[in-house]
């Protein structure tokens, strides 16, 4: 009867406003995931890098190889890199059985904190820490994971 009526209309309501909170909340997921995957592009006013005595790179090695960023005088933004880590690969002496060793070089790694700042605030704030075959490839991978995750990668 009656009641029954009642209680089938309000599973009904109920399973429709489910379906349509659970759409909402779906198509909110797939907004905030689009926006957290998208990237700021920054243009710099400057490029600060910063190496410690003992670490075996060149600022001018690196700076060269960031040509691509996007330096613009009117920019609020400065692009800060410090090198706090490098290894040119260690090298590796095996032996096996018997009298034979051999020797492999091991890979090399750099680790650096890479800063965008405007004024003195901090506004976006990563450590890497990148690997490679060789001197050349360890830093060409290095360039372009400082661009990637500066914005200028586009």
């Amino acid at each position: 009867g009656p009641i029954i009526y009642m209680i089938n209309n309000i599973k009904n309501s109920f399973s429709e406003i489910f379906i349509f909170n659970l759409t909402a909340f779906t198509a909110c997921l797939v907004i905030l995931s689009v926006n957290a995957c998208s990237k700021n592009v920054y243009s710099y006013n400057k490029l600060i890098v910063s190496i410690p005595d003992g670490i075996n790179i060149s600022k001018d090695e690196l700076r060269g190889r960031f040509a691509p960023l996007k330096l613009v005088d009117g920019s609020a933004y400065t692009l800060k890199i410090t090198v706090y880590g490098y290894s040119q690969g260690a090298e590796i002496i095996s032996f096996s059985s018997g009298d034979e060793f051999s020797t492999r070089k091991g890979k090399a790694w750099i680790k650096a904190l890479i800063q965008v700042i405007n004024g003195d605030e901090i506004v976006m704030a990563y450590i890497i820490e990148v690997s490679g075959n060789g001197r050349e490839e360890l830093l060409d991978t290095f360039a372009s994971r400082v661009q990637e995750i500066s914005g200028t990668d586009r």
